[in-house]
């Protein structure tokens, strides 16, 4: 667990529609929200850094803010990306053991030597998840310490994000004298949020973001693919704008009022009439429905959906229907005992609190970021 002075965190989330800085103190292996801030997003558009002064500018104001609310010096922070240029790699590697007992040595070194067997020179690892542990190429096992065998193989599953984007974003706050102590990815934090790790198996998060949505396969506990397309919630507000020709301001208002009215069968909202809106918007969920399920390899069991896009009316029923599974919209399953400042929507911070509270996925820090392999310790300490 990354601790800093007074056991606090400082939590980013960078997104296309906003960028939020929550304070969060533990005490006794309890978490607890003392402040939280936001503000719209400038500079930063669709998984990419577009104004490095723009979000600089809003980091040191949101971190200015937190520091005299809280009266806190803060000194590092955790920052959750929206990233467009996601991927996974799988990697296997094997050592010789001659007949010996297999160590935590043993498996370090294995997990290790797997971050560095795929060439990679555009991206960085930000995640990691072993996926399994082969003996003498026969048993398969999940802990394999303290058993013998000639040879000790593991396939471990590869999370990468575009390296430019994390060395941009780790830049800016370095500029604001703030250091990136890890990076979380959006869809995976939401996915810890409102998952079980018993349904973390042959299970789809799609996540509809403002400008991105993306999706993440896990199964067996491990996110095993990933992927983003550029097609999020503002693109259904602007295929409103378009169709009935009215501004931006009145087409987001428009399907506000189409989702908050839509069971009660009083969407029209001024010249925007119910059954247009509703085909236009449902056909868009439909397209980004469609390509999600092109791009994701895998057939799940079953869908999760987060993001702002799950009050879209129709959503599940769409989801259900292109991918022939059943879907349903997140909810938090477990919410901390100081979270009292968290709001049900409220994913991607309801998933760092659990990513810093139980360590459930660890990233290496190495390249852009200092120190050993902090990261792959502390895994170890988790599952071992």
């Amino acid at each position: 667990m990354l601790f800093q002075k007074k056991n606090t965190f400082c939590l980013f989330d960078i997104g296309s529609y906003k960028i939020s800085c929550s304070i969060v103190v533990e005490e006794n292996g309890n978490l607890t929200i003392i402040y939280r801030n936001s503000k719209p997003t400038q500079g930063y558009n669709k998984g990419l850094v577009t104004s490095k002064q723009q979000i600089k500018n809003l980091v040191l104001s949101l971190i200015v803010e937190a520091e005299k609310a809280t009266k806190l010096d803060i000194e590092k922070v955790i920052v959750s990306v929206s990233a467009l240029k996601i991927a996974t790699k799988t990697a296997i590697v094997e050592d010789s053991l001659m007949g010996r007992q297999v160590l935590k040595e043993d498996i370090k070194k294995l997990i290790n030597k797997s971050l560095t067997s795929i060439d990679a020179a555009s991206q960085e690892i930000i995640h990691f998840f072993p996926v399994r542990f082969c003996l003498d190429d026969i048993t398969v096992v999940k802990n394999p310490e303290r058993l013998f065998a000639e040879k000790l193989e593991c396939e471990v599953n590869l999370l990468f994000t575009d390296r430019d984007l994390l060395f941009s974003l780790a830049t800016i706050f370095a500029d604001c004298h703030l250091k990136v102590d890890d990076f979380v990815l959006d869809v995976f934090a939401s996915a810890i949020a409102v998952c079980t790790e018993e349904e973390l198996n042959k299970l789809l998060i799609i996540d509809f973001g403002h400008e991105v949505t993306s999706f993440a396969y896990f199964e067996n506990k491990a996110l095993l693919e990933c992927g983003a397309i550029d097609i999020g919630g503002r693109q259904i507000t602007q295929d409103i704008k378009n169709i009935f020709s009215v501004t931006y301001a009145e087409a987001e208002k428009a399907k506000n009022h189409y989702c908050s009215n839509f069971h009660e069968n009083e969407a029209e909202y001024g010249e925007v009439d119910f059954k247009t809106l509703d085909k236009v918007v449902s056909s868009r969920i439909e397209e980004i429905v469609e390509e999600v399920q092109k791009r994701c390899v895998r057939k799940p069991r079953h869908i999760k959906l987060v993001g702002g896009g799950v009050k879209l009316p129709r959503i599940e029923e769409i989801t259900e229907t292109v991918f022939k599974v059943s879907s349903e919209s997140g909810h938090i399953v477990e919410k901390h005992d100081g979270a009292k400042l968290l709001k049900d929507n409220d994913y991607v911070l309801a998933g760092m609190l659990n990513y810093i509270s139980k360590g459930t996925s660890e990233r290496p820090k190495h390249n852009i970021f200092s120190g050993p392999l902090k990261k792959v310790l502390s895994w170890l300490k988790e599952n071992f």
